[in-house]
């Protein structure tokens, strides 16, 4: 599986892992997109997250259910996307 991901052709590949510091170096470094959702600042503190300046590492700590922000080299900066509940959950009582 570390073979596909370190030779990517013209694939869609979505990786999820819990810490960004869990996933083997050579991945992170031939993706282009990456997703952070709510995290500590122990996990912020690797080196992992040491392009994020502190501002956006601040915010990782505080982001609510369902907020996330992406980061992708054709965006100056990063962009918070919120999901919303599942619609079963909206409209209960």
């Amino acid at each position: 599986m570390i073979y596909l991901f370190q030779n990517p052709s013209n694939w869609g590949i979505f990786l999820l892992q819990k810490f960004r510091s869990n996933i083997v170096s050579r991945i992170t470094g031939n993706c282009a997109t990456h997703a952070y959702g709510r995290t500590n600042s122990i996990e912020t503190a690797t080196a992992d997250y040491g392009s994020l300046p502190s501002t956006y590492k601040n915010i990782l700590t505080r982001l609510n259910q369902g907020d996330y922000l992406i980061q992708n080299p054709i965006f100056r900066t990063l962009i918070k996307i919120h999901f919303p509940l599942p619609i079963y959950k909206q409209f209960k009582d």
